[in-house]
């Protein structure tokens, strides 16, 4: 196999691989420096965009970003809209979410979902580049001649 073909193969491995680690570093991180709270939806933003999909056609996607209201672990009321768009079922105006937020920064927060589905996507790129990883090395491996 040609050197470069390799050195693509190898580094567009390792990319997916780096990726992985990096979400689930975040994921980590944001998850050590936040805490959680219930919020009360206030309103709820409609994101709009669009994209193509197999056949050519344009397909419009709606997010959902609630701004909430909650309490801090000091005290302080906050009226924050979500970092991340909501996932269905789209809570109405006036329910209470799980929230997380951080405690440095209470302007930032995220919808809880919970810590399977937080190391779920990090976990499952990783995955998927080491897996991809072993399958290059044994098919990009040299073949000895016998003697």
């Amino acid at each position: 196999m040609n050197i470069w073909l390799r050195i693509f193969l190898f580094s567009a491995v390792l990319l997916v691989v780096f990726l992985g680690i990096a979400i689930t570093v975040d994921n980590w991180q944001f998850r050590t420096s936040s805490k959680t709270a219930t919020g009360e939806i206030l309103s709820i933003r409609e994101g709009i965009g669009s994209r193509e999909d197999q056949d050519g056609f344009a397909k419009t996607e709606i997010s959902h970003y609630p701004k909430v209201r909650f309490k801090s672990l000091r005290g302080n009321i906050y009226d924050v809209e979500v970092a991340h768009p909501i996932q269905a079922p789209i809570p109405k105006i006036g329910d209470r979410i799980s929230i997380r937020y951080e405690v440095a920064n209470p302007e930032y927060v995220r919808d809880e979902k919970g810590l399977f589905y937080d190391w779920l996507i990090g976990g499952a790129v990783t995955a998927i580049g080491l897996i991809f990883l072993l399958i290059s090395f044994i098919f990009t491996r040299r073949e000895v001649p016998e003697i």
